[in-house]
């Protein structure tokens, strides 16, 4: 995996979503990033068996494309959609190389997956370990 901490940047959409990403290339039409992660609010439920301290928020980083076996794929955000672009903290970028590392590792490091003929609209993937 290899993400080059100076590339990578935090996008505020205009639907509320917070996208952090390794940015490749831009212009006045598109962003073009991979390993996109969301950063959302961890819900009351998810809080379940961690130990939290009062007062503090939590954040939980999961893939911004949906269905991905690679998050080094390459996507493209549209300027329109952003309402605000900086650099993350060095915290929150050795966070996030951290989320890549497990979440890549958990789609299989980008290895395809074998094909399984599906009749119905239920799509299995491999567990995580």
């Amino acid at each position: 995996m290899n993400i080059s901490r100076p590339q990578v940047a935090q996008f505020k959409l205009v639907n509320g979503e917070t996208v952090i990403a390794q940015v490749t290339e831009h212009d006045e039409n598109s962003f073009i990033v991979d390993f996109a992660l969301t950063i959302e609010d961890l819900d009351d439920y998810d809080h379940e068996g961690l130990e939290v301290v009062e007062g503090k928020v939590y954040y939980v980083m999961k893939p911004f494309i949906s269905y991905t076996d690679d998050l080094s794929t390459t996507c493209s955000i549209n300027p329109i959609a952003i309402i605000a672009l900086s650099t993350p903290p060095e915290s929150v970028i050795n966070q996030y190389i951290k989320s890549c590392q497990t979440i890549q590792e958990a789609l299989g490091n980008g290895e395809n997956a074998p094909y399984a003929a599906n009749l119905n609209n239920v799509i299995s993937f491999k567990p995580k370990d």
